[in-house]
């Protein structure tokens, strides 16, 4: 059956002839039989099929049992003259299903058929009209939790030009249709309606995930062919829509759309989106029935949307439009961010590892046709904001995404405006955070990076400078210190909290190296190992952060000894976030502090230590204090 393979059918088999013919060479009369086997269709197998012949009297006789026996055919064909033709075929329990065995979704489709069929004509020099009579009495479709059958035998009949379709129907759950047409060389008249459990869109449309609620359809043609005019109006009223490539659900759909052969007219849609609101309308101009320039519109209102895996969702306002012609299609607009926060965990190596290796691309086009070009802009003013184990502070944003579906570009700047960053166990201050797109092809920014900290060793206070440039696949980074300092010296501030040489003057330089080393090795294993797994269940239930740490603890002070780190925001409590930091070495050293954000710039903070600095235990078992800090940012 390899001959089918130009129709691109998913069809597969074996055909067999055994034929031989009689008479005259005049006057042939063939006999034999066909015979069908090892079948299949989409990969489903269907039953053998076998067809008989014989000729008698110049006329051809044939019968045939198809699919198995489940449908019967006895006809025959006039070899000469007019070659008058009749057939008769009657099916019980026929499985249609075998040309749709799989719905969009996967689920197995049986749809079951019984019945009988006349046809009769003649072909000769000039063919006859083809004279029909069908009657369906059965029809059975089952799909996943849905049946559906007729309620009346179907009808159709042909003299001629002349044709009618009666009782057509369809029920079963919230799915009630009917149809009728009839026709021929006059007017053409055809009106169905009827309700459609919008659940079945699973069935025929790939990539639905989920369709509650209820369209009703109503369709009608008339009019002289060819000059008919036909409409189908479809009213949805939706619970619940989602679709593999949206990353929201659709709540609450209401949406009215018209059809006819030269546009489409989606008069309106309304649903909830993301907690927010959706409103869109618009035409799409057909020449029959084919799609051929678009005008939509969207409008979003406080929607939360996660449009990217690795990014937060995000909360705002969007004007969205998809016009154009076919082959030249543009989604534009506006997107403005009002809120979006990242307060998950960023294991950052992985984080920047992953971001090179999926959008640091070099500047080629794809070979893919795209779907449709792209120029659409984004603004955050002062609405993003950090609060996980890498930043807490707010930042804005201002990009346009360019290109097309295959290529996507991005241009524009984010800019980190009131923020914190932690580094090396330390509270940097943001003085300047620039994150710019130039090329837009590349997905390649520049980075422009200003941090500070202030570090009080044993002797004074410093202030250390981080500063990250140069674009993101190939940054560098510097760091000083104010008074200056040697680079080993600020390095040590940023590990242990005071200098080399005042390391060497307690004999703790060695321990400190060996403890910056085992502190790299003991957070590795337990952020990159099977007790990452564990430390991501445990923050999930109790904490934000959890940090193994050593070097300078949650004091300032220089200790050698590994503590663990732990932190919570309770937003709940007035956004408080308490901090506890555990001496493993000796563990009766204990540290506790609730830090509570009054302003931008004001932060109250009250602390608790089961050891008293340099003096010992208190009668109250330990130390504790209020602090009062205050942080402004010069632009």
């Amino acid at each position: 059956m390899d001959w089918l393979t130009p129709a691109e059918l998913p069809i597969s088999g074996k055909a067999s002839i055994i034929a031989k013919i009689d008479n005259t060479l005049f006057d042939p009369a063939p006999q034999g039989r066909v015979e069908v086997s090892d079948v299949r269709y989409a990969n489903n197998p269907v039953e053998d099929s076998t067809i008989w012949f014989h000729t008698k009297d110049a006329v051809l006789h044939y019968a045939a049992e198809l699919i198995g026996g489940s449908a019967t055919v006895d006809g025959t064909l006039g070899l000469w003259g007019k070659q008058p033709y009749d057939l008769t075929a009657h099916f019980d329990d026929l499985p249609a299903h075998v040309v749709y065995p799989t719905g969009a979704d996967g689920q197995p489709v049986t749809a079951i058929a019984s019945g009988k069929l006349d046809l009769s004509g003649h072909f000769g020099e000039q063919w006859s009209p083809v004279d029909i009579y069908s009657e369906i009495e059965s029809v059975d479709l089952t799909w996943g939790h849905h049946h559906l059958s007729n309620t009346t035998p179907w009808e159709y009949r042909q003299d001629g030009k002349k044709f009618s379709l009666m009782d057509f129907s369809l029920q079963g759950g919230d799915t009630r249709f009917q149809l009728s047409a009839s026709g021929g060389e006059g007017e053409l008249l055809l009106q169905g309606d009827g309700a459609v459990d919008m659940d079945l869109f699973r069935l025929v449309v790939p990539g639905m995930l989920r369709s509650d609620g209820t369209a009703v359809v109503f369709l009608s043609a008339t009019g002289t062919p060819p000059e008919v005019e036909a409409v189908v109006e479809v009213e949805l009223d939706g619970a619940l829509v989602r679709y593999e490539s949206v990353p929201a659900a659709f709540e609450d759909l209401k949406a009215r759309i018209r059809i006819s052969d030269k546009q489409i007219h989606i008069q309106r849609i309304e649903a909830g989106l993301g907690g927010g609101m959706i409103h869109g309308s618009g035409t799409i101009e057909s020449e029959s029935w084919i799609p051929q320039r678009y005008d939509l519109s969207a409008e979003f209102l406080d929607a939360q949307i996660q449009w990217v895996d690795y990014l937060p969702p995000a909360i705002g306002n969007a004007s969205l439009h998809f016009d154009g012609p076919v082959g030249s299609l543009l989604l534009s607009g506006d997107i403005d961010i009002r809120e979006m926060v990242f307060a998950d965990r960023i294991d950052w190596e992985d984080w920047v590892v992953s971001f090179r290796d999926e959008l640091l691309v070099d500047a080629v086009a794809s070979d893919e046709e795209p779907y449709f070009n792209l120029d659409v802009h984004i603004g955050a003013d002062e609405t993003v904001r950090f609060r996980n184990n890498v930043a807490e502070g707010t930042a804005s944003a201002d990009l346009r995404i360019l290109g097309d579906t295959t290529r996507p570009g991005l241009v524009g700047w984010a800019r980190m405006d009131d923020a914190l960053a932690y580094f090396q166990d330390r509270e940097f201050h943001v003085e300047r955070g620039n994150i710019v797109f130039n090329d837009a092809w590349t997905w390649d920014p520049d980075l422009d990076f200003f941090l500070t900290t202030d570090i009080a060793s044993r002797e004074r206070t410093y202030r250390v400078n981080l500063q990250v440039l140069g674009p993101f696949s190939d940054w560098k980074t510097s760091t000083n210190a104010e008074p200056q300092l040697s680079q080993s010296d600020v390095n040590a501030l940023l590990w242990f909290g005071v200098t080399t040489d005042e390391l060497e003057e307690t004999g703790e330089l060695l321990s400190a190296v060996v403890q910056g080393i085992g502190d790299l090795m003991l957070t590795d294993l337990f952020l990159s190992t099977q007790a990452a797994e564990l430390g991501d269940e445990v923050r999930t239930l109790f904490f934000d952060r959890i940090e193994l740490a050593t070097g300078i603890n949650a004091r300032g002070d220089y200790s050698p000894d590994p503590r663990i780190q732990l932190s919570k925001r309770y937003e709940e409590l007035g956004d408080v976030e308490l901090t506890a930091e555990l001496n493993l070495g000796r563990p009766g050293d204990q540290y506790y502090r609730l830090d509570k954000r009054l302003s931008n710039h004001w932060t109250l903070s009250g602390w608790y230590a089961t050891l008293q600095r340099d003096r010992g235990i208190l009668s109250v078992g330990g130390a504790f204090g209020v602090d009062v800090s205050a942080r402004w940012e010069s632009k």
